[in-house]
């Protein structure tokens, strides 16, 4: 991560630049939290008559994945440039 990249990820997160690994990592952790409970509803909706309700937990799952994906990179990243 280059120092621009830091410094605009501090700004955004509200934290110092040497704390932007850690808090990238907090955020990761808690984007993980959110998926394991957005599969969590989408396995009891499974057999509800609205299948786009069924589709749109899907989607949102795979999502947060990505995002989980993305912002735990930038943490390592940041730690190495640290």
């Amino acid at each position: 991560m280059s120092p621009r990249e830091a410094v605009g990820w501090a700004d955004q997160l509200g934290c110092a630049v040497e704390d932007v690994p850690a808090v990238l990592t907090r955020q990761a952790r808690t984007l993980e939290a959110l998926r394991v409970e957005v599969v969590r509803a989408q396995d009891q909706m499974v057999g509800v008559p609205d299948r786009e309700v069924a589709g749109s937990l899907h989607r949102a799952a795979c999502s947060l994945g990505v995002a989980v994906v993305r912002v735990h990179d930038a943490a390592v990243s940041a730690r190495r440039t640290a």
